[in-house]
């Protein structure tokens, strides 16, 4: 999995995904990462949930929204390749909501803790017994200078 982390086209599009959330409320915020041959790009979909009381542990993708987002993205040669959501004051833990609501259809999905400024992933695999489940790892940020970036803009743009 870390080999994937070697592409800089996606770390870009994980940067802009990062970058691209408030962080200013308890909702949880996302959208996609979708692919085109060697390209990655990061479309911020809003929370259907918004302004209800459970946002703030379910980000689930306006429907309206992301279908005309991946309709475009689709006729142009993109594919979806990923989702990515926020846990504002929480782990990056996936949830049993996440598993049951959000990570469905996809096989690569990112969560960043703005608490904990840790960013990971869960990718669709085989285990050891031949049976599939989400194998969680985290993305190796410090080995990205953006990552620092990301704590000053954090810091910084909130003020």
């Amino acid at each position: 999995m870390k080999d994937l982390f070697k592409n800089k086209k996606l770390v870009a599009a994980l940067k802009e995904a990062v970058k691209s959330n408030t962080f200013d409320g308890e909702e949880e915020e996302g959208g996609f990462i979708f692919k085109k041959d060697e390209e990655f790009a990061f479309e911020k979909i809003p929370n259907k949930n918004s302004g209800k009381a459970f946002a703030v542990v379910l980000y689930e993708a306006d429907p309206i929204k992301i279908g005309r987002t991946d309709y475009k993205r689709w006729k142009d040669g993109w594919t979806l390749f990923a989702s990515f959501h926020t846990h504002p004051g929480a782990s990056t833990m996936a949830s049993h909501l996440d598993l049951q609501k959000l990570f469905t259809g996809y096989q690569i999905n990112f969560i960043y803790s703005p608490a904990s400024r840790i960013l990971s992933g869960y990718k669709l695999e085989k285990d050891e017994e031949g049976i599939m489940a989400y194998q969680a790892f985290e993305v190796p940020m410090k080995d990205y200078s953006w990552h620092r970036e990301v704590r000053y803009v954090e810091k910084h743009e909130r003020d």
